[in-house]
């Protein structure tokens, strides 16, 4: 085993759309939405207000513009029949078998642990990957939270 592959679709934007910069509510719902699948971490766990805020500072320093975020949203033409979207594009997390992950897999680990491990070793998780796609235009917040929610039932 190499490596496991997570992809989910998304709505692509269509050339129609239309920056702006989120709010602070729109900023701490997402920011609490992708923080979900990281509370099990023990760093998490200790300081989530602390590491809620490297966590928009790293997006800052990563996608911000004039101290302030600039995403897109879906506003609608002729061209995409009035709906904002365009086509689809892939959202993906690659876990690559590492020494780190493999031995974590050895001493068996559950699935949240393992995870830890891989992104500590640099794993891009799909919200991840989904916010790049936001800041650069290619798919909207709304699409991505759609986009990466989990459909399981029980």
């Amino acid at each position: 085993l190499l490596g496991i592959l997570a992809q989910r679709l998304a709505k692509k934007l269509c050339g129609c759309k239309q920056a702006y910069t989120p709010d602070a509510q729109e900023i701490k719902a997402f920011v609490r939405e992708y923080a979900e699948e990281l509370r099990h971490t023990q760093t998490w766990k200790q300081d989530y207000a602390g590491e809620s805020k490297k966590m928009v500072d790293k997006w800052m320093e990563a996608y911000g513009e004039n101290g302030q975020l600039k995403l897109y949203k879906a506003v609608g033409c002729e061209h995409c029949r009035q709906t904002g979207y365009l086509g689809r594009c892939g959202i993906h997390e690659l876990l690559v078998i590492d020494d780190s992950v493999r031995r974590g897999i050895l001493d068996g680990l559950d699935a949240s642990a393992l995870h830890h491990v891989a992104t500590k070793a640099g794993m891009a998780t799909l919200y991840e990957d989904g916010l790049r796609k936001v800041a650069a235009g290619i798919t909207s917040l709304e699409e991505l939270l759609q986009a990466t929610e989990d459909h399981t039932d029980a």
